[in-house]
């Protein structure tokens, strides 16, 4: 680990590019560094590399936006009352397919378009691709719930994801646990050998994994482990410590 770094080292740069130097600082940490160094490492400047690149890049924007229409999809019952509503999905699944389609053609050739001017490249690279990634997972979300829903109680499938979203933060953490320990240095540092094929079968691997592990739970409790925690955290209530209220 090159330890003779320094914050100091690193040129000024200009904005949207203020968490490149905080990446610099954090990327040999995580590749060659200790646990310790690593933990080190996220609550110094590896918080502001990941809330720099957020604010830069307009992540932090749609992550507030997400929350909104999660919130006006759960109170307008879009997830529960589908019958009633599988118009609106209807529309939605068409609308996000038609601009998508544009938007990421747009996409392609507006590094072209802009020449050089950054004024002009940096709303367009940070707003086309995130329409674009918003658009896409309305197609996805959209595309899923009217497959299930022509089915009734959905395909065969489908059903078999349900064990999985129901420990979805158990699975979330346990995921990056056991992505940590394969691909950091200070574990296998498997990302000095693997590559885009590799990773995704290992992905495929991890997943059917967790999604048997989350069928096992499910059998004895009506919640996973960390949305159990969650639950009390949010409630404050440890009264009853039982994992299948």
């Amino acid at each position: 680990m090159d330890k003779g770094c320094s914050l100091y080292d690193v040129p000024f740069l200009e904005y949207g590019e203020h968490w490149m130097k905080y990446g610099a600082l954090a990327k040999p940490v995580m590749q060659s560094g200790s646990f310790f160094e690593v933990v080190q490492s996220n609550i110094t400047y590896g918080q502001l590399y990941g809330n720099l690149w957020q604010i830069e890049n307009g992540r932090i924007f749609q992550i507030g936006g997400l929350f909104l229409f999660g919130m006006i999809a759960g109170r307008l019952s879009l997830f529960k009352n589908i019958p009633h509503s599988i118009s609106l999905w209807k529309k939605i699944t068409l609308w996000s397919a038609l601009l998508f389609i544009p938007l990421n053609v747009a996409r392609m050739v507006y590094l072209d378009i802009a020449q050089g001017n950054k004024a002009l490249l940096m709303p367009l690279d940070i707003a086309i691709p995130s329409i674009c990634n918003f658009l896409f997972m309305g197609l996805l979300v959209g595309c899923f719930i009217l497959l299930w829903y022509d089915k009734g109680n959905g395909y065969r499938f489908q059903r078999l994801f349900i064990p999985f979203g129901k420990m979805s933060l158990t699975n979330y953490i346990t995921q990056s646990i056991i992505g940590i320990t394969l691909f950091y240095g200070f574990g296998f540092n498997l990302y000095k050998s693997t590559g885009a094929t590799a990773c995704l079968f290992i992905a495929i691997i991890i997943f059917v994994v967790l999604l048997a592990a989350s069928n096992l739970w499910l059998k004895k409790h009506r919640q996973g482990p960390l949305e159990w925690i969650w639950k009390k955290l949010t409630w404050i209530d440890f009264k009853n410590k039982k994992y299948d209220e």
